[in-house]
């Protein structure tokens, strides 16, 4: 069930195609952040309008930028900014517009199905934007005569590069989204004490720690700011003294950061998140920011931006001898060079490129090469160690064809910056590989992330149980999903099979009990299994698990005629229920956790069943009274 790009030529099709006006300048797309979602109807501010217009009958893009996925991971220690889940960021989805609203300028949009729309979460901590989509060359073929690029993400809005062509796509020009993502870090107030590597979040009022970039959560703490942790896909700001800036990560992790000044251990950011088992046909992510280096003589350097997303669908892509050369791009920006004693700031991470593509007839005068790389970490020039930033991540490129053997690809990560003289740990690059070797580039025959698109994986505790719940999008060839459970998070032991649904472009969803969860964290993970063999694994997830003592409830005497006298181990307040034989409710009353005796003078002789409930369980008994 992984990524096939066959899966993404389905996905494409029912997501990606509209009808729009011709636009031939540089940048071709209009945005507005989602401010709320009601129904069918998309409320939006922020709009930006200037190069194209959202309207009646067109299509466009919802597109969840960021998302709430820190969790817990808010401490001031070394698990600060990892994943919680990735709950609904980078997911994007095609829509239609059947009517919009400018009362007073744009305000809302409304769509003709707002499937999928519940799926996109709005929140001080996640963001959430509208891209329009528009058709080049009105629905036949189009020759560019220009550079293309995109509005430059601002927190709000931009980022993304989208369009349409109905035929062919001529390139004579570049694509180019260099540095149009996640931003990078800023550097310190200026100050810096001795060296410290146990600081890894802290207020931006701190002048001794850099500022992280930005990734895939929305950061509105400033104790989150600055210091050596990554906050998710961003890398971590340098600590003092002179420390480096970590790469951001995305299709790889970034880099760490150069160690600083006379430190030892690292004061240097750590590398944002590697992201590559989530990048799928529908959810992609801009590159995350580099952090910034560490200073105190006002010439640190900040965190280079990732790279941003392109999207582009056309029949065939041609290039012809009047060009020597075009690209279409998404690298990251380096981290800008420090030219004396401070530290250095980290490379942004690539972007992504999906590439809904048929065939590529390209020309051997115009190459055509397809980039999503790390930009390089910031050096110092100075004759003692400070610290050089971090390389950035690479990032990922789709391919719906499995043929693009004409076309030239790089994907790579960025090596870290020189730092300085005397050094031995220089910062390093965004060398450390994804998991199973992954080489950044999906195509028609490749197999990619699991799943095609793993909407959500969550867990609720029920009682003494863990339900374990997941959706699908699309699935490809999956055979199901083994559930697998742990208790340290390394060794691992199967609960159960849950059957897959082969082939489907269908919203699908699964759960899984277990029954025997143990008190405190129980971890969780779906290895995903083909027909053909192959599988994969997700994310873990967790559940603490607090189980609930049954109830023990003791009465007597039994038979009894006036009174029953009881024991219990309930802790709070209760209710009893005495029913008779027939199923007739005859007394009911709550109880104190100190009563000590039931009155049922005023009850027939008969059999009764008692019916004790507590908040978390209830239980039954008999009663005789005589």
């Amino acid at each position: 069930m992984k990524s096939k790009i066959l899966g993404l030529v389905l996905f494409v099709n029912a997501v990606f195609f509209f009808s729009a006006p011709v636009f031939s300048q540089v940048t071709v797309n209009a945005y507005a952040k989602v401010s709320s979602i009601s129904g069918s109807t998309i409320n939006v501010i922020n709009v930006n309008e200037s190069n194209d217009l959202f309207e009646v009958g067109d299509d466009f893009f919802i597109m969840q930028m960021q998302d709430d996925v820190i969790g817990s991971n808010t401490a001031d220690n070394s698990n600060f900014g990892n994943l919680n889940s990735i709950e609904n960021a980078g997911l994007f989805t095609r829509y239609t517009i059947s009517s919009v609203n400018r009362s007073s300028g744009l305000t809302s949009i409304t769509v003709t199905d707002n499937t999928w729309l519940s799926l996109y979460t709005i929140s001080a901590n996640t963001s959430v934007q509208v891209i329009s989509f528009p058709v080049l060359g009105g629905g036949g073929s189009f020759t560019t005569s220009s550079d293309y690029s995109c509005l430059a993400w601002d927190g709000n809005i931009g980022g993304v590069l989208a369009f349409d062509v109905g035929g062919d796509l001529t390139l004579l020009n570049d694509i180019n989204v260099d540095g149009k993502g996640f931003r990078g870090g800023s550097v310190d107030g200026g100050s810096s004490g001795s060296c410290n590597a146990s600081i890894y979040r802290i207020s931006t009022t701190g002048n001794y720690y850099a500022d992280k970039g930005e990734g895939i959560y929305k950061n509105t703490n400033s104790d989150y700011v600055s210091g050596r942790g990554h906050i998710l896909s961003g890398g971590g700001g340098g600590n003092s003294h002179n420390a480096g800036g970590a790469g951001g990560g995305n299709g790889s992790v970034g880099g760490d950061g150069g160690f600083g000044w006379q430190c030892n251990p690292t004061a240097g950011g750590i590398g944002g998140l590697d992201l590559s088992n989530y990048i799928a046909t529908n959810r992609v992510f801009l590159g995350g920011g580099g952090g910034a280096g560490e200073g105190n003589n006002n010439v640190a350097t900040p965190g280079g931006n990732g790279g941003g997303i392109i999207l582009i669908s056309a029949d065939k892509i041609i290039t012809t001898s009047s060009c020597s050369g075009v690209n279409i791009s998404s690298n990251g920006n380096n981290g800008p060079d420090c030219s004396a004693n401070d530290g250095a700031g980290g490379g942004g991470a690539g972007g992504c490129i999906i590439l809904n593509v048929d065939l590529y007839t390209i020309d051997a005068n115009c190459s055509l090469t397809v980039k999503a790389n790390g930009g390089t970490g910031g050096a110092v020039s100075h004759t003692a160690e400070h610290g050089g930033g971090g390389g950035g991540g690479m990032g990922k490129i789709i391919y719906s064809a499995s043929d693009h053997s004409s076309v030239g690809d790089e994907v790579g990560s960025g090596d870290g910056g020189d730092s300085g003289g005397g050094n031995d740990n220089p910062g390093s690059g965004g060398s450390t590989s994804p998991d199973d070797g992954d080489d950044g580039i999906e195509d028609g025959d490749d197999s990619g992330p699991l799943p095609v698109s793993l909407l959500s994986f969550n867990t609720n505790t029920i009682d003494n149980y863990v339900l374990i719940n997941w959706t699908t999008a699309s699935e490809t060839n999956n055979m199901g999903f083994d559930v697998q459970v742990s208790y340290d998070n390394i060794n691992w032991n199967r609960i159960g099979f849950v059957k897959g649904n082969g082939n489907s472009n269908q919203i699908i969803n699964y759960e899984k009990i277990d029954r025997n969860p143990v008190n405190g964290t129980n971890y969780y993970r779906l290895k995903q299994m083909d027909y053909d063999g192959k599988y994969e694994y997700s994310e873990v997830i967790s559940a603490v698990m607090s189980k609930k003592i049954p109830i023990v409830f003791n009465y007597t005497p039994n038979p009894a005629k006036d009174i029953v006298f009881v024991k219990h181990n309930i802790s709070s307040r209760y209710s009893i229920s005495i029913f008779s034989i027939d199923g007739k409710k005859m007394l009911e009353m709550n109880m104190d956790v100190d009563d000590t005796s039931i009155d049922i003078s005023n009850l027939p002789v008969g059999i009764y069943t008692i019916s004790v409930l507590t908040k978390h369980d209830i239980k039954n008994y008999k009663l005789v009274i005589n």
